[in-house]
């Protein structure tokens, strides 16, 4: 096993060829308040060496609007690279008042995936003690990511390990490796996800693995879909979707309620006189069983 970093313009130049032998994978910064200017940089050399890349954007909007224009500066700074997933980044310095930041994270991710496409993968870095503040919806992320150090930080994984529910541990922001000069951020996985999961884009594995994102019921009805959620329910309602001949596009039924799903549910729900909001809800699946009998 390697060690997987987070990196930004504090490293400066990286000499990334001293880096690649040692690293699982990286989260590369591409933008906060502005552009990382390192981002470019940084995404190019992981692209020619094939590290698998991560990319995140430190959070300062406090309102839905201010949450649409980072949006766009995130996708904008990202630019035409592919990283494997997009974080929001949400720390004490976010600025959100507490009550409003589930929503306002929301705002963010729903606006960049209009810009990015329904597919991409989006998950959430907050710090320890702002993960109850904050109320994100944490489930729904691709995976949550929280650091957690020493009273004396030495670099090492020996501290104790977040108390809440995460699969990426930031252990240290006092790590070093070769190829980069000074301090660097220093993580490992502590979830339920292999190390696959971080590394891989088309795999097979990886699709296997992206359909149990978040822990669900098993069986359709014991909750509300809609646009984002992830599961087993989405993949049952999804293989119902295209029984009745509903188009769901290339990725069918892929456990990932899209673009594509919200459609057919509006179609599903304007044919039998259901309210049309592209919600699967208690009545959308009253109508679906009795449909279905």
């Amino acid at each position: 096993m390697g060690y997987i970093i987070d990196v930004s313009k504090h490293q400066g130049v990286i000499d990334w060829n001293k880096v690649k032998p040692l690293v699982d994978f990286v989260v590369i910064k591409a933008s906060g308040k502005t552009k990382d200017p390192y981002y470019n940089q940084n995404a190019s050399e992981c692209v020619r060496l094939n590290i698998p890349y991560h990319a995140y954007h430190f959070l300062y909007c406090t309102n839905i609007a201010e949450a649409k224009i980072e949006a766009k500066l995130f996708n904008d700074s990202v630019g035409k690279t592919d990283p494997l997933s997009f974080v929001l980044d949400c720390e004490k310095d976010w600025g959100v008042n507490k009550k409003d930041a589930r929503k306002v994270a929301t705002a963010f991710e729903e606006e960049l995936r209009r810009l990015r496409g329904d597919k991409i993968k989006v998950a959430v870095y907050v710090g320890h003690e702002w993960y109850k503040p904050y109320d994100l919806d944490y489930e729904h992320y691709a995976y949550v990511w929280i650091p957690r150090y020493k009273k004396k930080d030495d670099g090492k994984p020996t501290g104790n390990k977040p108390s809440h529910p995460c699969h990426l541990w930031q252990y240290s922001s006092k790590g070093s490796i070769n190829g980069i000069k000074g301090d660097v951020d220093m993580d490992m996985i502590v979830g339920n996800k292999p190390l696959s999961f971080f590394t891989t884009k088309d795999g097979p594995e990886f699709k296997q693995v992206e359909l149990a994102i978040t822990p669900t019921p098993k069986e359709l009805g014991k909750r509300t879909l809609k646009k984002g959620s992830k599961g087993a329910d989405v993949k049952e309602l999804q293989s119902g979707l295209i029984k009745m001949g509903y188009n769901l596009g290339k990725y069918g039924a892929d456990g990932d309620f899209g673009s594509k799903t919200y459609a057919a549910v509006r179609a599903f729900q304007k044919k039998y006189g259901l309210m049309v909001d592209g919600v699967f809800g208690a009545k959308s699946y009253q109508k679906w069983v009795e449909v279905a009998q």
